[in-house]
This record gives C-alpha cells, structure tokens and sequence, in this order.
C-alpha cells in the first residue's frame, strides 16, 4: 500500500482496518488579511497515520474553482464516501484497485446504498439528487483526467440533453432542469411518475412531421395506431397480405388489416411483438381521407424494398420492425422534439414541452390519441361500438357489423376535410 500512484490503488480484504480516504483543508491568508480555503482527498495509513494527497484533489482544486468553500467541502464529502465505498468498503466484490476499472454500476449501488440509508443514515430526496448530480460531475471528471483509459466509460455516456422549464413571469424565465443522467437510482419517496394520456392535435402532427424527416418508413406506423388504434406490437406484425380496401368510387370505402393470428415475419424467427386482440381491425371513417393519404405515400416508398415477409416497416437491415425497436425509435423521437419545442422559445411550444414533461410517454399515446378524437367527434353510439374501433374485446356480429355498414354521410366527409386539414395541413 506504501507504493501509491495518481491512479492505483493495491487492495486486500483488510483494508477497511488499516486504509481511509478522507477530505483535508489548508487554509492560506493573502497579504490582505482574506482567508483562502484549500479542499484535498488524501489516502491515510490508520496504522502509521501518513498520508498522500491524491490526484481527485484535482477535481475540488480545478472543476470547483468557482464554487463556494462550503459547497467544495460538500462535494469533498460526497467523493471521499464514494471512494472509501468503491476501493474499500466493496473490495471484496469488485476487486477495483485502479479508478480506470470503474463502472457506472458502481456509482449505481453506491447511490442505492446511500439512497437506502446503509451509508451515512436516512436522508432527505433533495439530498440524495444533489448526491447523484455531484457523483455525475465526478464521473466526469474522471472521464476527462483519464480520457481513452476509462475502461468502461466513454464519452456518449455523458451526452445528455439539457433544457430549462420556462414559465412566463413578465419577459422572464426561469428554473432549470437536466434531463438524462448516469444513474438510475429510485428515491425512499419516489411515485412512478403518470402516463401521459392526451396528447393534442398540434402536439401529434408535431410527432408526425419528425417522423416523416427522420423515420418515413414509420409514419405509417403511428397512422396505424393514431387513426385504427392498434397497439405498438400489432403494427409491427403487419404484413402487406393482411390489408384490405375497397373503394367507392375515387374514395376508400373501407381498409381493414387482419390480425387474427400471427405469422413467421422473420428469418431469425425474432418475436416483433404480440398480438393482444385477435381481430379483423377497421380504420375509423373519421380518419379514412388522412389515413388513405399516408398509406399511398408508404406504398410508393417501400414498392422497390424487397422483403421475402412483404413486412409493411422495416429496420435498417431490411427486416421486420421489432416492438422494442419501435419504441426505441419513439423515446429518442420525444426526446428531440422536446429539444426543439424548448429552442422555439415561444407560448405554444412551451405549452407542448410541458405536456411532455408532465409524465412518461411511450407509444400507446397514440391509441388514447386515437379515442379522444373519435370521443370528441360525436360519432360513436355506445361503448361498446367504441370498444370495437379500439379493438377492445370480441363483440358480437351485430356489434361488427357497425364497421362494415358505416354510412359515409355528408358530415362524415366534412370532418374528415377538417381532420385531414388539422394533420396533414393541407
């Protein structure tokens, strides 16, 4: 233990008995009489009581130099607890004897344990976040003092998307929030946060315009859930000989996607996901004009794709979209948008940014899209024809027959020019 480095620690089982980390100060007076306080980390011999001062001094002297004593004390506190716990305290398990084999699970466990109360007693929640965020910074800071030697950490673990809450209070903003963070740590207080439920028009057309830059291939897809209120798992088990459409005319008629069993789509046999309610689906008159626009779009974009499955959405391979692909493609999507709606910087924007933020959101979003309109619109006559059009249960065939003898009347073509003007905006 005699033989430390910057970097490296020599560990045995027995440490704990005679090896501490701990926080030293040097206080230094200018000729002004101003008091100078100095924050190291330094190794102790309990046995012999020397000590070095260690290179994670660095982060109190260099990354801290602006911040207040008592808040570098504070930080000094937190790191020297993390490092007794990953070097020390954990030995036995980890086996760590040099910072460049750290993990993010170790700052994990360590959270956890001090989340728990095993370390230092119980504690408050905002406690615990201010722990987490300074254990990120330190995470960091060991990113960079190490660069390329980090074993098990690199830099696209740090890259996160910051924004600020705004709330309009004359001309002026404020409050500022970090999203996505190293560690995912449950707080002794903590409730699920609740699913965001409702999404507006704007909001979904929105989603839909991001969808049509960055995932084409996919706009369909959400137009399957958003306008016939199937579910993520369902889409992705869509092939192009289970549609059917019959036309009136110029007009869809009718467009229904079979679901009544699933079929190989794959040639690695991977489960895209699962079929909840077996069932012939209809797309809901409300939603026919928008949908048959879409529809044609994604037909004349995939007419060249050779896929063996004819699978409606593909991957990037060339291969039947997973459910958890799917949803994969969805999170980063909110995750960007909420970006932009915070770059916009205007009333509307922040409206919808806050939407997001209110709750977790995945993509069955669109099927209670899906059911606040077809609410909103008037046109549904009892629950359970409405159970039908999400595709809720098996009904009785009086109840399927509703899809299959739908009067287009003139109001349903009026509110379909209004819904495909609202998506669409055209």
């Amino acid at each position: 233990m005699a033989n430390l480095n910057e970097k490296t620690i020599i560990g045995s089982d027995e440490l704990k008995k005679y090896f501490v980390f701990e926080k030293d100060k040097l206080v230094l007076q200018d000729k002004h009489g101003k008091q100078n306080i100095y924050y190291f980390i330094i190794f102790k011999s309990l046995s012999t009581h020397k000590m070095t001062v260690t290179s994670y001094s660095r982060y109190l002297l260099i990354d801290l130099i602006n911040l207040k004593p008592n808040t570098v004390n504070y930080h000094a506190k937190i790191v020297v607890s993390f490092l007794n716990y990953v070097f020390i305290e954990k030995y036995k398990e980890y086996k760590l004897n040099d910072i460049t084999n750290l993990k993010i699970q170790h700052g994990e466990e360590f959270l956890r344990d001090y989340a728990s109360g095993k370390i230092n007693g119980k504690k408050s929640d905002s406690t615990i976040i201010t722990t987490k965020k300074i254990l990120n910074r330190f995470y960091y800071f060991l990113y960079r003092e190490y660069k390329n030697k980090m074993k098990y950490i690199s830099e696209r673990d740090f890259q996160t998307i910051k924004f600020s809450k705004r709330r309009y209070k004359r001309n002026n903003y404020s409050s500022y929030i970090e999203y996505s963070d190293l560690f995912k740590v449950v707080l002794p207080g903590y409730i699920p946060p609740k699913r965001i439920k409702s999404i507006s028009i704007n909001l979904f057309r929105i989603i839909l315009k991001y969808y049509e830059i960055n995932h084409p291939n996919l706009v369909l897809a959400i137009c399957f859930q958003a306008f016939g209120g199937l579910r993520a798992g369902e889409v992705c088990n869509i092939t192009q000989s289970k549609l059917n459409w019959s036309k009136g005319g110029n007009e869809f008629k009718n467009f229904t996607v079979d679901l009544r069993e699933k079929i190989k789509i794959r040639d690695d046999a991977v489960d895209v996901g699962s079929i909840k309610k077996p069932r012939i689906q209809a797309i809901h008159p409300l939603f026919l004009e928008t949908f048959k626009v879409v529809y044609k779009r994604h037909m004349k974009m995939i007419k060249n794709t050779p896929n063996k499955y004819n699978a409606l959405f593909l991957n990037s391979r060339g291969d039947a979209i997973t459910y958890q692909s799917y949803s994969k493609i969805f999170k980063n999507a909110i995750k960007n948008i909420m970006q932009t709606l915070n770059d916009k910087d205007d009333y509307e924007s922040m409206s919808e940014l806050n939407i997001l933020m209110s709750g977790k959101i995945g993509t069955h979003v669109f099927r209670h899209f899906f059911t606040q309109q077809l609410v909103a619109s008037n046109l549904i006559r009892s629950s359970a024809e409405l159970a039908y059009w999400r595709g809720d249960s098996n009904l009785n065939s009086s109840t399927v027959y509703l899809a299959n003898s739908y009067y287009v009347d003139e109001n349903i073509k009026d509110m379909q020019h209004k819904m495909m003007k609202l998506i669409l905006d055209v």
